[in-house]
């Protein structure tokens, strides 16, 4: 049996259907947050596909769609779809959902979208999550499936995913160089700081920590299940939450 180790990491992608404006920042906020910093390539526009989302979301709604500067494992990524179901729980008025979060990924061969609806194109990845291939990468351009949706087959969403992918494969040629984050670091592994992808906010807090850019650190442990990694700077032992030490790129030295 293959091994399923170093399998290549993935682009992730959320879809934000929306009616306010304030709605969207908060959730934005959130997945910022959890997921590091975005791309600045995104799309925003007017929802008119469906009417699916009325009686929960209203009339006149809008999407965003942004996609993140750090690669994601994919063997977790199931995991994701279920904390965005925890933030559309968690922004609820009277019960009902105020915004819709699709999360999915995009690689060099496909557009991926995570759904908890199974069906007969939808294969089970982990906990309550499916996955659907709604866009395959043929002759230099995504391309729809008889499944895929109106929206997703559309030319400014095919557009988009094809910008999502160049930037995709680019990223997928560092991570063949050995750069990595340091999540993805081995334990025991001397690596060196090569970029901090959050804000000036987590800058200032890493450097504090004694982690900057140029800077030797090793990777000590990490815990199960997004717990924090513990790495060694100098002589000094540093525990580093999970999101955080996701914006921490690493190369060998």
């Amino acid at each position: 049996m293959r091994s399923t180790v170093g399998h290549r990491p993935v682009k992730l992608i959320i879809s934000i259907i929306f009616k306010e404006v304030e709605t969207l920042k908060r959730a934005e906020k959130r997945l910022l947050k959890l997921y590091g910093a975005a791309e600045t390539l995104e799309i925003r526009q007017p929802f008119e596909w469906t009417d699916y989302y009325s009686d929960e979301l209203g009339s006149r709604l809008k999407r965003k769609i942004i996609c993140f500067r750090l690669l994601y494992p994919k063997e977790k990524i199931f995991r994701i779809k279920l904390e965005t179901n925890r933030i559309e729980d968690r922004f609820r008025i009277n019960g009902k959902r105020t915004v819709n979060i699709d999360p999915g990924y995009v690689n060099d061969a496909k557009l991926v979208l995570l759904t908890t609806k199974d069906y007969t194109h939808r294969i089970h990845i982990g906990g309550s999550i499916f996955a659907e291939s709604t866009l395959f990468f043929q002759e230099g351009s995504f391309r729809r499936w008889p499944w895929t949706y109106p929206d997703y087959a559309s030319e400014e969403l095919v557009d988009f995913f094809n910008n999502v992918r160049k930037i995709y494969m680019e990223d997928i040629k560092k991570v063949k160089s050995n750069e990595i984050n340091l999540t993805e670091a081995k334990e025991k592994q001397l690596m060196v700081v090569k970029d901090i992808t959050g804000g000036q906010d987590t800058v200032r807090r890493l450097e504090l920590l004694g982690i900057r850019r140029g800077k030797t650190i090793t990777k000590i442990s990490s815990h199960f299940w997004r717990g924090p990694v513990t790495v060694k700077v100098g002589n000094a032992k540093v525990a580093i939450g999970h999101g955080m030490a996701r914006k921490i790129i690493l190369e060998t030295p």
